[in-house]
């Protein structure tokens, strides 16, 4: 029997994959240590040439698979195949938001299912955060009901710290990434480059530039003046 793929090594099929078989006789599933014969469906194709097609593989497609092939001289030949179906990484968790007050302690997680060995990473701009100096961002990893979580904690977090961190989750069968979106809230900075435009004797124009919003927008501002006497009024 001849695999038709992408790799010589039937073993090492991707899940989601498709396959061929090609013999010249129907193909046979062992089920419980028996051999049952396979009927074509949606999923599974028994071509009048014998070929065996598995179409979108799944966990449950594993097993071994046997061809028969036989006429009327002598004892029907037959041969056997294992087919063990891997999973590549699928990230759990979708794209986040995260808002965290300035000086605050940030967490966020993501969490992945897929074959061992199953290696999650944190980016920042494309550079792993262990390249970032001063320890500033720490990563934990737990496993539990077949998924693995990775989470990084930011202490005391900055305006610099706002940005997109991307998770990627990677095995020798691909890899899936999300993204979380941190954003460091904080007081506006005051404004810039006040002026007077126009001054009447009871009225003033005044124009300015807005500080940076602290990632929140602007509700309003407060003008206050002295007059003569000294005494600041709103």
């Amino acid at each position: 029997m001849r695999v038709i793929s992408s790799t010589i090594c039937f073993s090492k099929f991707a899940q989601n994959a498709a396959i061929e078989i090609l013999s010249s006789a129907a193909g046979l599933i062992r089920n419980d240590g028996t051999f049952q014969s396979i009927l074509s469906s949606s999923h599974i194709h028994v071509l009048e040439n014998g070929s065996l097609t598995i179409t979108v593989t799944q966990k449950s497609d594993a097993g071994y698979y046997m061809c028969e092939t036989s006429n009327d001289v002598g004892e029907p030949l037959r041969y056997s195949v294992r087919l063990a179906v891997h999973s590549a990484p699928q990230i759990q968790t979708s794209t986040q938001v995260v808002h965290v007050r300035k000086s605050e302690e940030a967490r966020f997680s993501c969490s992945a299912s897929g074959d061992p060995p199953l290696n999650i990473v944190w980016s920042r701009e494309g550079f792993p955060l262990s390249l970032y100096p001063e320890n500033r961002y720490l990563t934990r990893e737990s496993e539990g009901r077949g998924v693995k979580i990775s989470e990084v904690v930011i202490k005391s977090v900055q305006r610099k710290d706002s940005d997109t961190f991307t998770c990627s989750a990677s095995n020798p069968f691909g890899e899936d990434k999300t993204t979380v979106r941190l954003i460091v809230q904080e007081p506006p900075d005051p404004p810039q480059d006040l002026k007077a435009l126009e001054i009447t004797s009871n009225s003033i124009s005044l124009s300015w530039s807005p500080g940076h919003p602290g990632n929140n927008p602007i509700i309003s501002y407060i003008i206050s003046y002295r007059p003569d006497s000294g005494r600041v009024c709103t």
